[in-house]
C-alpha cells in the first residue's frame, strides 16, 4: 500500500513541497508493533520516525501506550535526484 502512495506522490511531485506516509509496522529490534512515519522534503531531505506502541483496553475503548521512538535518516523516494546538504 505504501508503494502506491509513494508512486502517486512521485507522479504528482510538482504539486508538493513535503510528503509523508504513515504505516503500522512490526519492528523486530523493538519486538513490538510501531508507527512509522516517512517524511520527505522537495529540497532533498528525508527522515523516518518510528515509535513502538502497545494497545491497552480500558472500558471498551482502545488506547495506545507509546514507547520512546527513534528518528533516523530516510530514503528519498519522491525526489531521489535531490540531496540536501
Amino acid at each position: 500500500m505504501a508503494n502506491l502512495l509513494w508512486n502517486g506522490f512521485r507522479a504528482e511531485r510538482d504539486q508538493y513541497v513535503v510528503v509523508a506516509v504513515a504505516e503500522d509496522v512490526y519492528v523486530p529490534s523493538f519486538d513490538s508493533a510501531a508507527i512509522n512515519v516517512s517524511v520527505e522534503h522537495s529540497q532533498g531531505f528525508a527522515l523516518e520516525l518510528t515509535t513502538p506502541y502497545q494497545p491497552k483496553r480500558f472500558l471498551r475503548r482502545a488506547k495506545l501506550k507509546f514507547a520512546d521512538g527513534v528518528v533516523a535518516p530516510g530514503i528519498l523516494r519522491v525526489w531521489p535526484e535531490r540531496r540536501g546538504d
